[in-house]
């Protein structure tokens, strides 16, 4: 159990609870149905899965491309000798695999086809971000897709999947959530700068320690 929670990086998973209880929350004191009370539950689950998804395929594709080692990062369990890739790898389709079954459960309760299309974006951003020839995760686009993904989009979505509508309050309520959120990202990418940089990974402290530099 030990060896799980730090190979899903359980300590780093407040993100995907803070979109499901900023979008839905309110399904478990309002006077809600039992359908909503469960779309809410499957929300933080699906919410929950992907980001272990998220961070189990960072690991095991940065170990596999030698950017992460023992010395640069110590929040990789395969570069800290805590699992090995196959282990991680495991992880990550296991997780796959249960956000794809949760997400479908969610839009089949809710009616809500045209999830499948962002159901199909969420799952392959857990690869391309950091898995594909050119990974997302090696632009200065990880602070944006972590603002958008566990800020306004998660929210709005979590929160219309449950109750068919949504407005201005959500809206803020993603905005918050995502400012929430993004700096994590930064602050992991500043601890990496020197790393990432040497590798040509080059973040969004990259372009700012740069431009500081002027």
């Amino acid at each position: 159990m030990i060896k799980f929670l730090k190979a899903s990086r359980s300590i780093s998973l407040y993100p995907a609870f803070l979109t499901a209880f900023m979008g839905g929350i309110s399904a478990l004191f309002l006077d809600t149905s039992a359908t909503q009370k469960v779309l809410f539950l499957l929300c933080l689950g699906l919410a929950i899965c992907l980001q272990i998804a998220v961070n189990t395929a960072n690991d095991f594709f940065d170990s596999k491309k030698g950017l992460d080692t023992k010395e640069s990062n110590p929040y990789n369990m395969i570069a800290q000798g805590v699992v090995t890739p196959k282990y991680m790898f495991r992880l990550y389709i296991i997780f796959l695999a249960l956000s794809s079954v949760i997400g479908l459960s969610i839009i089949l309760i809710s009616q809500f086809y045209i999830g499948l299309i962002w159901g199909a974006a969420f799952l392959a951003l857990t690869y391309f971000y950091s898995g594909s020839s050119h990974p997302l995760g090696w632009l200065p686009l990880g602070e944006l897709i972590s603002f958008a993904a566990f800020g306004p989009v998660g929210v709005i979505l979590t929160h219309y999947v449950i109750y068919k509508e949504f407005g201005i309050l959500e809206i803020v309520l993603g905005i918050v959530a995502g400012l929430l959120t993004a700096p994590m990202m930064y602050l992991n990418n500043v601890r990496d700068l020197k790393t990432d940089s040497a590798a040509g990974r080059l973040t969004l402290p990259f372009y700012i320690k740069s431009y500081l530099k002027k």
